[in-house]
């Protein structure tokens, strides 16, 4: 008769790691961390932390090199909205059209300061201002990016680990339903005559 296996034995999340993405959502969490950190070291490198209506304008080569940093995030962004709309791990619905949404806000802003901070009226067009808000823009648009991978590309669990844990949870269960040596408790298989633990003789 087979044993019946309990619950926790069938996914046994002890000891088991789960890859949170596959190959395809890793790649483009790696591309989405490089740009977002090296984006907000570099619009922060002049920043005035102590007093940012005082920082002073960037130096034109800094400035180019931001630019090029957002376009290549807005390129990856658009690789991603892809990427993420093909996926056929999980069905579209409302929380993939919010973080969609949510990423693109986000990304919009940080290009409406740095692209075309012109236009904008001379109480926000200040360095301090323009930085300030496109690195706490491209912050926050790092976050809907991870949640949409992990949405669209989810990992799986490592298959020997499963059946790794699960045979030593099954190996606990039958070392836990033998009967114990009379004199020491010892836990015995019930052919064994004699006790491995105290040398006691068992009677037949």
């Amino acid at each position: 008769m087979g044993k019946t296996l309990k619950p926790e034995a069938v996914i046994p999340l002890k000891g088991v790691k789960m890859a949170l993405m596959r190959s395809v959502g890793v790649f483009l969490y790696n591309v989405a961390i490089f740009l977002t950190l090296l984006f907000l070291f570099l619009n922060f490198k002049n920043y005035n932390f102590e007093a940012p209506d005082a920082t002073v304008e960037y130096s034109g080569t800094l400035e180019l090199v931001i630019d090029f940093v957002l376009g290549a995030f807005i390129a990856y962004g658009i690789g991603m909205t892809v990427a993420a709309s093909l996926s056929k791990s999980r069905k579209k619905g409302f929380w993939f059209g919010i973080l969609l949404c949510l990423f693109w806000v986000f990304t919009a802003i940080a290009s409406l300061f740095i692209f075309l901070n012109p236009i904008l009226s001379d109480d926000v067009s200040t360095p301090g201002w323009v930085h300030g808000i496109a690195g706490i823009s491209i912050a926050l648009a790092f976050l809907p990016t991870m949640a949409l991978l992990l949405l669209m590309f989810p990992g799986n669990y490592d298959k020997e680990k499963i059946v790794e844990a699960v045979t030593k949870n099954l190996k606990k269960d039958d070392d836990e339903s033998l009967p114990f040596c009379p004199e020491c408790k010892f836990r015995v298989k019930e052919q064994w005559k004699y006790c491995p633990n105290c040398g006691s003789k068992f009677s037949d």
